[in-house]
């Protein structure tokens, strides 16, 4: 049976089988904007909690990952390491062939908000998404950081930014990139991998779920509001789905995670200094 991404991390992580009582979790409030942060790898009952790291990192360690080509998710992270994504030791192994990997998939954390890097090596593409849809604007570090370690490898390497809106909420992002890095894996199972087009894909893949990219619809009356309403019913439900998940996941001994955050940005003062890009980069090994 082919491992899962589970198998990469530090031995010991897979728990034995726990029960937390979802009403004792705490949340706390971390960075200026006060977002609400679980202090576990679980999610709580509470619909506005924020995902943190350990959340995020439990829920790709449960994706059923495709057999043709491999995929590799590094452990999230937060804005100050994420622009040197192309210079850790997986993307130069993946870009110089040493490893068979197809694509690396990177989602970090920037001023309170969730975002997505996919280095597609099969197609010589670097994707970037947000859920809000909006675009990265020319001096981006994520687009700095393509034009230094990416572009001069070959003529054939682009950027696309996929414009694609779905959140119009301030709690969700989080849950919105899973269910990116799920439309990804499904892509790269899919006839269409190797074309380049993962943004139709991810709009067909996404409409099928009744979810609008309200980038395509103008103004803010009539259609807008309906198919907000059900985009913001679609993602309640899987962030229903993804607690269920990593709730089960806990009872049968499967959560990876689950001593809470450890990404600076989620973790108190107290434990700030514990955490570290060292700390991240050891998990990519």
């Amino acid at each position: 049976m082919r491992p899962t991404w589970a198998d990469f991390f530090r031995e010991g992580s897979a728990a034995a089988p726990i029960s937390i009582d979802l009403e004792d979790i705490v949340l706390r409030p971390v960075t200026k904007k006060k977002i609400r942060v679980g202090s576990t790898g679980l999610l709580s009952l509470d619909p506005t909690e924020w995902l943190n790291d350990c959340q995020v990192a439990n829920l790709l360690a449960l994706l059923q990952l495709p057999t043709a080509h491999e995929i590799f998710f590094l452990y999230p992270r937060d804005a100050r390491t994420y622009p040197e994504f192309f210079r850790s030791k997986p993307a130069k192994k993946a870009l110089t062939g040493v490893s068979s990997k197809a694509a690396l998939i990177l989602d970090y954390v920037d001023h309170g908000h969730w975002y997505k890097v996919i280095l597609c090596i099969y197609e010589k593409v670097v994707y970037f998404w947000k859920p809000y849809g909006s675009k990265a604007r020319a001096n981006h570090p994520i687009l700095k950081a393509f034009a230094s370690d990416i572009a001069p490898l070959d003529d054939a390497w682009r950027f696309e930014g996929l414009e694609v809106k779905v959140q119009t909420d301030g709690v969700s992002c989080g849950v919105w990139d899973v269910v990116g890095d799920e439309a990804f894996v499904a892509y790269v199972s899919s006839g269409s991998f190797g074309e380049g087009v993962f943004r139709r894909f991810l709009v067909d893949w996404l409409q099928a779920k009744g979810v609008t990219d309200l980038n395509t619809i103008r103004g803010s009356g009539g259609t807008r509001g309906p198919c907000t309403q059900r985009n913001l019913t679609f993602i309640n439900q899987r962030r229903s789905e993804m607690r269920e998940q990593l709730l089960h996941a806990a009872s049968v001994g499967k959560l990876v995670w689950h001593d809470g955050p450890l990404v600076d940005i989620f973790v108190p003062s107290e434990r700030a200094a514990e955490t570290s890009s060292i700390d991240l980069d050891a998990l990519d090994e």
